[in-house]
């Protein structure tokens, strides 16, 4: 007989829960508030700065709410999706902090992603493991530290949305109905509408409902279910893929792949140079960057791989060995943790059903290998971590069971009662205290990373700018820091440069010593000899950054 606790419910009534249903809860519920405060922690005390993709969410996320449309600037935005600059943009609302709009979501859909995770991993390999993937991706330093160095912030709710939608996907091949289909389907779109690679999943995951559904001869209710799957994306993403038409002229899910594919081949080259010319060199009007131009849009995909079909399979190999050692560097999936992955999967034959599961599990990683591509950076691939870390957990659970199987078949019962009773989860505490070791490298690692000089100019304009003065610079971090408004920084001679400030009222200038050096070595002067249109008015101390901010005399 199953264990019932007595629980009030509304009215006065009494209902009968399981026991083993309420441990779970609580169990979850643990591990839950075990992750929020991880990640508390690391948001509280870890020192970090708004950086790349992540100021333009919250940019967008601002003026959305504020009237003034899905703009970053004075342009309708086609390459970031909506749905996290919403978030972000609700969470400012609350906080008024412009680190802690983005701080807020990665803490709760952080934590909330344990709760797919465990769902999906109780149902595939059983409590115990479910458990361990929980606490596993509770402290995995990737998803806790990591991430906060990343320069977007959106992988938390992306994360959850995929995995919610993966477990409803689960369910819906169990044959639970009609109604996870259309909870999958609405999930992957609220995924794609956080970034666009969701569509990924939901081509990949409905592939792998109808092959697994197939066998089972259940075909009308197959067809019918993945309809609904399909409709119920369609009716989350259609606002977006029509503003996307109206923006770029024609259908498509995405703005960002043209531009995104000449990025790629600036990053494989590690040619900052490159990256800037195609982003922010003058489109043919001479009137606009490139990054906002409607020229971007002119050259497709296809196109462009059609044009070097040899090249795009170069690509795609260099950038499959980058990403063996990004992906399984120390900080982040070690490949010491591989063996638990081995030993998860193999350790017992697999029966027909166990075989499924493993297919599904398997569909739910491939889509990170869309980026092979593009290029390699490791939030890229991070929808494949929760996955490894379940097969680790399942993994970890059976070194537990032959730890305790070797100790009582060698020693019995008798002697180190305790040794037995810890024997499943010592395994897991070693890998916990692996994981701690490594936050330390991995934030080590960020901070290292870190330019703080965007900040400080940001604050300084944010005490001295006029409020409403226009900040010109590559970052917009800076205007965001100053709550100013912001002007693009294009790739110009110095005549073409002025003028392009000029037609966008810029009040004033930032530049970076290494961007001038490095990146723009055609506008040195600057530098070593300012031109008499600008005053230098600010400059970072004792900083290799060395962040100056320019002043526009007009």
């Amino acid at each position: 007989m199953v264990p019932v606790l007595p629980v009030l419910t509304k009215g006065s009534r009494l209902r009968l829960v399981p026991l083993a249903l309420s441990r779970q809860a609580g169990i979850l519920g643990t591990l839950v508030l075990l992750a929020t405060a991880v990640r508390v922690a690391s948001a509280f005390f870890l020192p970090r700065v708004i950086k790349w993709d992540e100021p333009d969410y919250l940019r967008l996320g601002y003026n959305l709410l504020h009237g003034q449309g899905f703009t970053s600037g004075l342009y309708p935005e086609a390459h970031y999706t909506p749905l996290y600059p919403l978030v972000s943009g609700l969470s400012y609302l609350l906080v008024r902090d412009w680190e802690w709009a983005s701080n807020l979501p990665f803490v709760v859909f952080g934590a909330a992603l344990l709760v797919p995770v465990y769902a999906l991993a109780r149902r595939l390999y059983g409590p115990r493991t479910a458990v361990f993937a929980a606490l596993l991706l509770a402290c995995f330093p990737p998803l806790t530290v990591s991430v906060l160095y990343w320069g977007t912030l959106t992988e938390p709710l992306y994360l959850f949305l995929i995995f919610s939608g993966l477990w409803f996907a689960w369910r819906a091949i169990e044959g639970a109905g009609r109604r996870p289909f259309a909870a999958s389907g609405l999930l992957f779109g609220l995924a794609y509408l956080t970034r666009p690679e969701g569509t990924t999943y939901l081509a990949l995951t409905g592939l792998v409902i109808l092959a697994l559904r197939w066998p089972a001869r259940d075909r009308r209710g197959t067809v019918a279910g993945l309809g609904l799957y399909l409709a119920t994306f369609a009716l989350v993403a259609a606002p977006y893929l029509i503003y996307l038409r109206g923006v770029t002229g024609h259908w498509s899910v995405t703005g960002k792949l043209g531009v995104t594919w000449a990025i790629g081949q600036a990053v494989i080259d590690a040619d900052p140079a490159e990256y800037d010319r195609v982003t922010a060199s003058l489109d043919a009007s001479g009137r606009e960057i490139i990054w906002f131009s409607p020229d971007r849009f002119r050259t497709s995909l296809p196109e462009l791989i059609g044009a070097d079909p040899a090249g795009f399979v170069r690509r795609v190999l260099v950038n499959a060995r980058r990403l063996v050692d990004v992906f399984f560097a120390r900080t982040a999936f070690s490949h010491w943790l591989l063996l638990l992955v081995g030993v998860g999967l193999f350790a017992v034959p697999w029966d027909r059903e166990r075989l499924r599961r493993e297919l599904f599990m398997l569909g739910a990683a491939a889509p990170v290998l869309a980026f092979l591509p593009f290029h390699v950076e490791l939030r890229f691939f991070s929808p494949a971590f929760p996955v490894l870390l379940i097969w680790s957990a399942h993994g970890l659970e059976r070194v537990g069971q032959w730890f305790v199987a070797t100790w009582q078949t060698s020693f019995g019962s008798s002697p180190g009662a305790r040794v037995v009773r810890l024997g499943p989860v010592l395994p897991v505490g070693v890998v916990l205290l692996f994981f701690l070791v490594m936050s330390v490298f991995a934030a080590r690692d960020g901070i290292r990373a870190t330019k703080f000089g965007h900040k400080e100019a940001g604050l300084w304009l944010r005490a001295h700018a006029p409020p409403d003065a226009a900040i010109m610079t590559r970052d917009l971090a800076v205007p965001l820091y100053a709550d100013r408004a912001w002007v693009a920084s294009p790739r110009a001679e110095w005549p073409a440069f002025l003028s392009y400030a000029r037609a966008h009222s810029a009040g004033y200038l930032v530049v970076d010593e290494w961007e001038i050096r490095r990146v723009r070595p055609f506008l040195a002067g600057l530098l070593d000899a300012p031109p008499p249109e600008v005053e230098l008015v600010w400059q970072q101390p004792e900083a290799d950054e060395g962040t100056r901010i320019f002043r526009f005399v007009h």
